[in-house]
């Protein structure tokens, strides 16, 4: 905390460290979570019962552009690890990554509205509107709305008064990767922050907070399930902060988050029914640093995601009848693409090979070159 906050600001850091494990790494126990570190800090500006019995307009979450590293360590060579930087960092600004960012907010949207409006309502008696902030094509900064200028002051002001409300609440949240990386395979300490900051109905600043939920990214364990964790911690944490937008007294001490395990589908051991017959996919390939994941059937009732690693083999027991599967790496450059396999099951059992080619810079793959499957 700045010395120079005046006294009626109150600052609440709570953090809880954990270790982080790569989610697609065969050694992984399936009821094992990714470690988080996490914390957050609320500015508390308003008077007691300053929010009492009004309303709020909480627009929904926006992310601002990415903060991408700049030097890699590691690898057996500068110029390799120059490329695989070049590499991860294409990956993670390519219109698949961003389209995938994109739709992993919006599926939290809901989540997050409903968390911050429960909230609000229990603690101040008043209703939520949920809205979009209209930005003109323009990329917000994490402190776009804490910095609020004439314009962004007047839209607040427009949309509580369309809204009927006392308030507005905004949330900005940004993906920072570390200045450095490591490569072979790329990891990077990866932060994900999330600034809250209330408005009256003048566009006035009258209290604000941020999230900062740090992981450890690689490409093993799949930027979007990252990103939905990340999003998952920042909505508790928000809702965390709540209490404080009241001015209703001192916010100190810790907070502990234990961060729920993933249930990963590492395939089957029971026996084929009636009407199912057994798939196995055996690995022949040892490039190690790329994990991949086994889809079946993507987009159906039946779909399952499983990953396989270098020389290892999933047994997974299917329907009988047109099956699709493919494999996917995250997504690292702009030529690397899926090859979907489409085959018919009719019982017994059934063995594919799969052979992952490695890539080094931007992914100087043809189309289809990533995967080789043989159906033994």
């Amino acid at each position: 905390m700045k010395e120079k906050w005046t006294p009626h600001i109150i600052a609440v850091m709570a953090f809880a460290v954990f270790i982080v494990l790569g989610l697609a790494c065969a050694t992984v126990p399936q009821q094992t979570g990714p470690v988080i570190v996490q914390s957050y800090e609320m500015q508390i500006m308003p008077n007691t019962d300053t929010l009492q019995g009004k309303g709020a307009v909480v627009f929904d979450l926006a992310m601002a552009e990415k903060t991408m590293p700049k030097n890699a360590v590691g690898g057996s060579s500068a110029i390799g690890r120059a490329a695989d930087l070049r590499s991860f960092t294409n990956g993670a600004t390519n219109e698949t990554w961003l389209e995938q960012e994109n739709n992993a907010v919006a599926k939290k949207q809901t989540a997050l509205y409903s968390a911050f409006s429960t909230r609000y309502t229990e603690l101040n008696s008043a209703d939520t509107v949920q809205s979009a902030f209209n930005f003109n094509g323009v990329t917000p900064t994490t402190d776009y709305f804490s910095k609020a200028n004439a314009d962004i002051k007047t839209k607040i002001t427009t949309a509580c008064a369309e809204n009927e409300t006392d308030f507005a609440v905004t949330m900005v949240g940004q993906i920072v990767y570390a200045q450095t990386m490591n490569s072979a395979p790329i990891s990077v300490p990866t932060t994900v922050v999330v600034e809250v900051c209330l408005f009256d109905n003048t566009g006035t600043l009258v209290s604000q907070g941020k999230v900062k939920t740090v992981s450890y990214l690689t490409r093993g364990t799949g930027h979007v399930n990252v990103l939905n964790l990340l999003l998952d911690d920042a909505i508790e944490n928000i809702v965390l902060m709540l209490p404080a937008l009241g001015g209703n007294g001192d916010k100190n001490g810790t907070k502990e988050f234990v961060q729920p395990s993933l249930d990963i589908d590492r395939g089957d051991t029971r026996e084929a029914g009636s009407n199912e017959t057994v798939l196995v996919v055996r690995r022949t390939d040892n490039v190690s640093g790329w994990p991949a994941t086994l889809f079946l059937n993507k987009g159906t009732d039946n779909e399952r995601s499983v990953p396989i690693n270098a020389k290892s083999e999933v047994r997974i027991i299917i329907q009988n009848g047109e099956n699709v599967m493919e494999a996917q790496v995250p997504v690292t450059g702009p030529n690397e693409t899926n090859d979907p396999v489409t085959f018919t099951a009719s019982g017994g059992q059934i063995t594919y090979t799969l052979s992952v080619k490695g890539t080094v810079g931007a992914g100087k793959l043809k189309a289809n070159e990533r995967f080789t499957w043989a159906k033994q």
